[in-house]
């Protein structure tokens, strides 16, 4: 991949970036963050919501917490979730969520 004045050149194609004239770095890492994903993992209670909000804040990135997704597509706290499904059921969820 190169760079050429608000141009991303990659196996030979060439495709418009940014529709100024003039080139931004600072808008090619701001586009170059968009279609980067960051995943955090960690033990439970290791604080990746935590920092995973924070990241977020600081480069001006949507943040996702997959048990927050778990809870509402599910409906119910993931506590209730282990109690009355245990954590298979769990796991299963959480690798389709």
């Amino acid at each position: 991949m190169r760079l050429n004045k608000g141009r991303i050149q990659k196996d030979g194609k060439s495709e418009r970036i940014f529709p100024q004239d003039k080139f931004c770095l600072a808008e090619f890492r701001a586009f170059r963050l968009i279609k980067m994903k960051i995943f955090l993992i960690g033990f439970m209670g290791s604080g990746k919501t935590y920092w995973g909000r924070k990241l977020g804040e600081k480069l001006g990135l949507p943040f996702f917490d997959l048990d927050e997704q778990i809870e509402s597509s599910e409906g119910k706290p993931l506590t209730q979730i282990f109690a009355e499904e245990g954590e298979e059921y769990f796991r299963l969820v959480e690798k389709d969520t």
